[in-house]
């Protein structure tokens, strides 16, 4: 029971770590270790590879802005997501 629990704590913290908690898409760090193994993978396969990220910037600006209005930037950063 114990090694079960452990493996149920690794994914959440793992989730925690890669995951954004309102909009569950994944961070930064998940999309460079995503990226790094696709590369691998297209190194070794010969394969093409193409990938895209969207970067909102300024977003923190808009934070600063309205933070006193905090359901107006998680509106915002779900429909972004």
């Amino acid at each position: 029971m114990l090694a079960e629990e452990m493996e149920a704590r690794v994914r959440a913290y793992s989730t925690l770590a890669t995951r954004d908690p309102l909009t569950k898409l994944a961070n930064r760090l998940a999309f460079d270790e995503f990226a790094s193994r696709c590369i691998e993978r297209s190194l070794l396969t010969h394969e093409s590879l193409a990938m895209g990220m969207v970067d909102c910037d300024r977003f923190k600006l808009l934070n600063d802005i309205t933070w006193e209005k905090p359901d107006k930037v998680d509106a915002l950063k779900k429909a972004l997501g």
